[in-house]
Protein backbone atom coordinates (compact mmCIF):
# COMPACT_ATOMS: atom_id res chain seq x y z
CA UNK A 1 0.00 0.00 0.00
CA UNK A 2 0.82 3.54 -0.17
CA UNK A 3 1.85 5.74 2.07
CA UNK A 4 -1.41 7.85 1.45
CA UNK A 5 -3.79 4.82 1.32
CA UNK A 6 -1.94 3.71 4.70
CA UNK A 7 -2.39 7.37 6.29
CA UNK A 8 -6.38 6.90 4.92
CA UNK A 9 -6.97 3.68 6.65
CA UNK A 10 -5.41 4.82 10.25
CA UNK A 11 -7.59 7.89 10.08
CA UNK A 12 -10.86 5.94 9.36
CA UNK A 13 -10.07 3.22 11.68
CA UNK A 14 -9.42 6.50 14.28
CA UNK A 15 -12.68 7.73 13.11
CA UNK A 16 -14.65 4.68 13.33
CA UNK A 17 -13.21 4.00 16.76
CA UNK A 18 -13.97 7.33 18.21
CA UNK A 19 -17.85 7.18 16.47
CA UNK A 20 -17.87 3.82 18.45
CA UNK A 21 -16.58 5.06 20.97
CA UNK A 22 -19.05 7.90 21.26
CA UNK A 23 -22.25 5.32 21.00
CA UNK A 24 -20.71 3.21 23.51
CA UNK A 25 -20.54 5.98 25.89
CA UNK A 26 -24.21 7.00 25.35
CA UNK A 27 -25.66 3.59 25.89
CA UNK A 28 -23.64 2.74 28.56
CA UNK A 29 -25.38 6.16 30.40
CA UNK A 30 -28.28 4.61 29.55
CA UNK A 31 -27.71 1.14 31.30
CA UNK A 32 -26.60 2.86 34.64
CA UNK A 33 -29.59 5.58 34.96
CA UNK A 34 -32.24 3.42 33.65
CA UNK A 35 -35.33 1.49 35.79
CA UNK A 36 -32.27 -1.25 36.31
CA UNK A 37 -29.87 0.38 37.87
CA UNK A 38 -28.94 -1.86 40.09
CA UNK A 39 -29.68 -5.17 38.38
CA UNK A 40 -27.95 -6.67 35.09
CA UNK A 41 -27.69 -3.60 33.28
CA UNK A 42 -25.51 -2.01 35.86
CA UNK A 43 -22.91 -4.90 35.63
CA UNK A 44 -22.89 -5.18 32.11
CA UNK A 45 -22.64 -0.99 31.79
CA UNK A 46 -19.35 -0.86 34.33
CA UNK A 47 -18.12 -3.85 32.23
CA UNK A 48 -18.37 -2.72 28.96
CA UNK A 49 -17.65 1.10 30.05
CA UNK A 50 -14.18 0.26 32.33
CA UNK A 51 -12.23 -1.24 29.95
CA UNK A 52 -12.99 0.67 27.11
CA UNK A 53 -11.71 3.44 29.10
CA UNK A 54 -8.73 2.06 30.41
CA UNK A 55 -7.48 0.11 27.53
CA UNK A 56 -9.43 0.31 23.94
CA UNK A 57 -9.57 4.53 24.26
CA UNK A 58 -5.63 4.79 24.89
CA UNK A 59 -5.17 2.16 22.34
CA UNK A 60 -7.41 3.71 19.37
CA UNK A 61 -5.10 7.39 20.61
CA UNK A 62 -1.97 5.49 19.79
CA UNK A 63 -3.27 3.68 16.88
CA UNK A 64 -4.42 7.35 15.30
CA UNK A 65 -0.74 9.39 16.74
CA UNK A 66 1.00 5.92 15.11
CA UNK A 67 3.08 5.63 17.66
CA UNK A 68 3.14 2.15 19.91
CA UNK A 69 1.19 -0.06 17.89
CA UNK A 70 2.20 -3.64 19.20
CA UNK A 71 1.53 -2.03 22.68
CA UNK A 72 -2.00 -0.76 20.84
CA UNK A 73 -2.92 -4.54 20.12
CA UNK A 74 -1.69 -5.99 24.13
CA UNK A 75 -4.20 -3.16 24.99
CA UNK A 76 -7.48 -3.98 23.14
CA UNK A 77 -6.46 -8.19 23.88
CA UNK A 78 -6.08 -7.43 27.52
CA UNK A 79 -9.95 -5.78 27.16
CA UNK A 80 -12.09 -8.93 27.30
CA UNK A 81 -10.39 -10.74 30.27
CA UNK A 82 -10.50 -7.35 31.70
CA UNK A 83 -14.90 -7.01 30.77
CA UNK A 84 -15.08 -10.36 32.12
CA UNK A 85 -13.52 -10.16 35.36
CA UNK A 86 -15.96 -7.08 36.09
CA UNK A 87 -18.82 -8.77 34.96
CA UNK A 88 -18.45 -11.22 37.29
CA UNK A 89 -17.33 -8.93 40.60
CA UNK A 90 -20.14 -6.91 39.63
Amino acid sequence: MSNSKVKMVRFLVGVSSAIELIVLAVWDFIMLTGPDSWGIGRAVAIGVTVPTLLLIAPAVILVILNRWIPLALILCMMAVPLAIFIWQIA
